[in-house]
């Protein structure tokens, strides 16, 4: 068992008490050293040596109370050093990062930043080193351990030590879902944009749609009267019931769109005469062509012998509205 050595302080007041103090202790047998000093200057020594202690306490606990405030923090705190090299980093920074803390400590900030990415990082501790004491602030990504990207806005600040930079302080926050929020936003705004546009569209087709149908029962009512012979009256009157039931069908189609947009259309199939079908489009056109004082282009429908008796099974009024249109708008502008 080690022997125990104890110091003792001589006070100059009673010296001869001190001497024959000494002398008793020597004679049991303990292990001392002792020094004659002024009392005065004992009692200075000793206040200074508490102070100095207490200074020592405040400090250990104001560095655990910052380090409990830095490691349940829900900001990634970091402190790197004038290369870059990662010196702390709390409990949040290992939580996003997916490293260790050993590893993260042998590592340097450039480790986990994208490439394109370095020279910002690099540029702004450049700054610190020259004396930059601002606060920067900026967004940057970064890869985790598994090599997902994060994003993170960083604010960073220098630290100096007896008047000289000794290290750079970085907070950083996880803006994934802020992100994710603008991009949402973005994206809203762009398909509001997109839904002005096809509204106007729509508006555009639709019109003329309309008038189509519509100028053909106008225009064939227009024609007849009681010179006509009764066989063109009856044909002018079949054009003009059936722009009427093609009319309905636009004003059908319409209602559809409700319908496409919760992916509930309902295509009627049935089965029809090619030939007979060509001959509506045609007529379609041929008063389109009239209204339109277009009479210097020819149109003619000339069907295949053997086509006449051809049969198509797929949705007649939505292929008619279709045909009709692209017609038109080819045409008519020549």
């Amino acid at each position: 068992m080690k022997e125990e050595k104890f110091n003792i302080l001589i006070l100059e007041d009673n010296p001869d008490d001190a001497e024959l103090i000494v002398r008793e202790l020597k004679k049991s047998g303990f292990n001392f050293e002792w020094k004659r000093v002024e009392t005065e200057k004992a009692f200075k020594e000793a206040e200074e040596h508490n102070k100095l202690k207490q200074a020592e306490q405040t400090l250990k606990e104001s560095e655990i109370k910052y380090r409990q405030l830095a490691e349940t923090a829900k900001d990634v705190i970091m402190v790197l050093d004038l290369k870059g090299n990662v010196k702390y980093v709390n409990q949040e920074g290992i939580d996003l990062s997916g490293y260790s803390k050993e590893e993260a400590l042998k590592m340097n900030i450039n480790d986990v930043l994208r490439e394109d990415a370095i020279p910002l990082s690099d540029n702004n501790l450049a700054k610190r080193l020259a004396g930059d004491k601002s606060l920067f602030m900026y967004e940057i990504d970064f890869f985790n351990k598994k090599g997902s990207k994060i994003p993170v806005e960083i604010k960073s600040s220098l630290i100096t030590e007896r008047g000289k930079p000794s290290g750079v302080l970085i907070t950083a926050r996880d803006i994934t879902d802020r992100k994710k929020a603008e991009e949402n936003l973005k994206s809203a705004l762009e398909k509001a944009t997109e839904s002005d546009r096809l509204k106007s569209v729509f508006l555009n087709t639709i019109s003329h749609e309309l008038r189509t149908p519509l100028n053909a029962v106008i225009g064939f009512s227009e024609i007849i009267d009681k010179d006509i012979p009764i066989d063109e009256i009856l044909d002018y009157s079949k054009t003009i019931n059936d722009s009427g039931s093609h009319l309905l069908e636009i004003i059908e189609g319409i209602f559809d769109i409700t319908m496409i947009e919760s992916g509930e259309v309902i295509i009627q199939k049935e089965e029809f005469n090619i030939t007979a079908f060509m001959d509506d489009i045609h007529k379609i056109l041929k008063v389109e062509q009239e209204l339109a004082d277009k009479q210097h282009i020819d149109i003619y429908l000339n069907p295949a012998e053997k086509a006449k008796d051809f049969l198509v099974y797929t949705d007649q009024s939505n292929l008619k509205r279709v045909l009709a249109c692209l017609f038109q708008k080819n045409w008519l502008n020549f």
